[in-house]
């Protein structure tokens, strides 16, 4: 996990340098440098600072490593055509119970 997780830090933008990483503040360097199979605090801190580091790739290895748009909107996108099928289910019950009046 580990590795996965420094491999996307890198790829938002810090490069690899003969000093190590660069663009990452310390602090994170330094919380990734103790991350272990236990400790998922602190990998719960680095996904909520960095929520373009899929949480699934980083844990699981699977998916991709970044994600392309904001989650958050991503669920208002989602919310928002759910609501619009919602109206137009309802609007074919209307239509239903008008024509058996």
């Amino acid at each position: 996990m580990r590795n996965r997780l420094v491999q996307a830090l890198q790829a938002l933008g810090p490069h690899i340098s003969e000093k190590g990483l660069s663009g990452i503040p310390d602090s994170i360097l330094a919380l990734v440098g103790r991350i272990s199979p236990e400790d998922f605090h602190i990998m719960y801190v680095l996904l909520m600072k960095y929520p373009n580091i899929s949480a699934e790739w980083v844990i699981r290895g699977n998916g991709e490593m970044l994600i392309d748009e904001d989650p958050i909107e991503a669920l208002r996108a989602e919310n928002e055509e759910l609501r619009r099928e919602l109206e137009r289910e309802r609007q074919k019950v209307r239509y239903l119970e008008m024509k058996n009046l």
